[in-house]
């Protein structure tokens, strides 16, 4: 995938777009092309359950949440926790949260989870977030990283 100099610029600075913009607290990594993850339902308004995993495509993360796609449509309750994991590079990452918004489309939804994760956790995170934007002002597919370049509807 060949990308110009211009379009690379101007996803640099997308991915350093103001954090008042959009209301987050945190700074966000916006990805060209996502990346593989899975998720799962752990908790269901207090009583704790084993479900088995789900693919999922991340499209960006931040300190205090993530933006993925799924082909499994859950609700936004307060009540329902879920476990995300990925990983960068040769971290790997496994955080609880809640769904804050759900947006459909055809078939796929896309949402936006909020982290329950303590500040050791954020810590870790801030540092393999930050060596991920290091290597994508020179690489926007940087390697190391289990990104998926083909289409969502084939993922699913």
């Amino acid at each position: 995938m060949s990308i110009s100099s211009q379009e690379k610029e101007r996803s640099v600075r997308s991915v350093y777009r103001p954090v008042s913009a959009n209301r987050r607290e945190f700074f966000r990594v916006i990805f060209q092309v996502p990346l593989k993850g899975s998720m799962q339902v752990v908790e269901i308004m207090g009583k704790k359950i084993e479900a088995g995993g789900a693919p999922v495509l991340i499209e960006d993360t931040g300190l205090g949440g993530l933006c993925f796609t799924s082909n499994i449509n859950l609700p936004t309750h307060p009540e329902l926790i879920l476990q995300i994991s990925f990983s960068l590079a040769d971290e790997y990452f496994v955080f609880s949260g809640k769904l804050k918004r759900r947006q459909d489309e055809n078939g796929l939804f896309t949402y936006g989870l909020e982290f329950m994760i303590k500040e050791e956790g954020r810590q870790e995170l801030f540092v393999a977030l930050t060596k991920l934007q290091v290597k994508m002002r020179n690489d926007l597919l940087a390697k190391g990283y289990d990104w998926y370049e083909g289409s969502k509807r084939d993922f699913f």
